[in-house]
């Protein structure tokens, strides 16, 4: 699992909490994996008693040295998914086409973080 770092930026506290925001709204149907100071995990339900224990991660939200980490399994999951990624948002995919990795304000981006999060909740 993947540890947050301890001493966050006040950037890194505000971001996190605005994308958490976004992502709480579909607890009602997934399940809280993790939460805790900078960390944040999103899971699907398990649709039978037997697949507990075996939910597939939905996004997860952790801070880092080197900022806001945002991971939605869409991307991993299907390659296709980067097509839906807006131009606006390219820049902040990290090398590895896994992860979203923010160091500076989003509050210019957040409705088009937004819109990809609702995009991937259609597609799993």
């Amino acid at each position: 699992m993947i540890r947050p770092l301890q001493n966050s930026s006040e950037f890194n506290n505000r971001a996190f909490d605005q994308l958490k925001k976004v992502l709480k709204r579909y607890e009602s149907n997934m399940k809280v994996l993790v939460e805790g100071p900078g960390i944040y995990y999103l899971a699907y339900r398990a649709q039978q008693k037997e697949e507990e224990g075996n939910e597939m991660l939905f996004a997860a939200l952790v801070i880092r040295k080197t900022g806001l980490n945002l991971y939605l399994s869409a991307l991993k999951t299907f390659p296709g998914f980067i097509e839906f990624i807006p131009p606006g948002l390219m820049k902040y995919l990290s090398d590895d086409r896994l992860r979203f990795q923010f160091r500076s304000n989003i509050s210019n981006i957040v409705n088009e973080i937004e819109q990809l999060i609702k995009l991937s909740v259609g597609i799993l």
